[in-house]
C-alpha cells in the first residue's frame, strides 16, 4: 500500500483560511493587549515618579520609530499565528479529505504527519481505524471468495451461475475498498 504522494514545490501556508485567520486574529488581539498591558506596567510607574519625562509632542523620528515597531510587532504576531495554525489546519485538511474517501467506502490509505503537526495523535487514530477497516474488509473478501467457490461447486444451472457472477462482482467491489483503483498500479 502506498502512502499519500507528496507534491514537490512550495509549501502552502493557508490551508484553511477561515480557521487560520480566525485564530491568527485572536493571537493578534492577545499580542496587542499584552503589549499594551506590559507597556502600561513598565511606563506608568516611571512616568508617575518622574523618572521618565515624556514631552507633550514627541519628535517625528521617535514617533515614526514607535509606529514602525508597533506595525512590525503586529505583522510578526500575525505571521507566526498563521504558521502555528498551519500545524493544526494541515492535518485537519488531510483528515477531512480522507474522511470523504472513507464515506465513499474507500479506506485503503494511511496518512502521514509532519514532525511539527499538532494533531499527530488524531492522525494515528485515523490510521488505526483505517487499518481495522482494511482488515475487516480483507476478511470479508476472503469469506466472499469461499462462498463463491461453494457457489461454483453447485450443480450448473442458470441461477447458480447468476449467483456466482453476482458474488464475483460484489467481491470485486469490496476489494476496491482496500485497494482503490488509483493505487492498484
Amino acid at each position: 500500500m502506498k502512502a499519500q504522494k507528496k507534491r514537490p514545490g512550495k509549501r502552502i501556508l493557508l490551508v484553511n483560511r477561515d480557521l487560520q485567520f480566525r485564530y491568527a486574529k485572536v493571537g493578534l488581539l492577545i499580542g496587542v493587549v499584552s503589549t499594551m498591558l506590559c507597556s502600561l506596567v513598565i511606563f506608568f510607574p516611571l512616568y508617575q515618579f518622574e523618572i521618565l519625562r515624556i514631552p507633550r509632542f514627541l519628535p517625528m523620528p521617535i514617533l515614526s520609530a514607535m509606529v514602525l515597531a508597533v506595525v512590525l510587532n503586529l505583522a510578526l504576531v500575525m505571521f507566526y499565528g498563521l504558521i502555528i495554525t498551519h500545524r493544526i489546519a494541515g492535518p485537519m485538511f488531510a483528515l477531512s479529505r480522507e474522511f470523504a474517501d472513507v464515506s465513499q467506502g474507500i479506506f485503503g490509505r494511511t496518512l502521514s504527519s509532519r514532525k511539527n503537526d499538532d494533531l499527530r495523535y488524531l492522525v494515528r487514530c485515523f490510521n488505526d481505524m483505517s487499518a481495522s477497516l482494511r482488515n475487516l474488509t480483507h476478511d470479508d473478501v476472503e469469506r466472499l471468495t469461499l462462498l463463491l467457490e461453494q457457489a461454483q461447486s453447485l450443480e450448473p444451472s442458470e441461477s447458480s451461475q447468476k449467483l456466482a457472477e453476482d458474488m464475483e462482482q460484489f467481491r470485486s467491489e469490496v476489494a476496491t475498498r482496500i485497494y482503490p483503483p488509483d493505487e492498484a498500479s
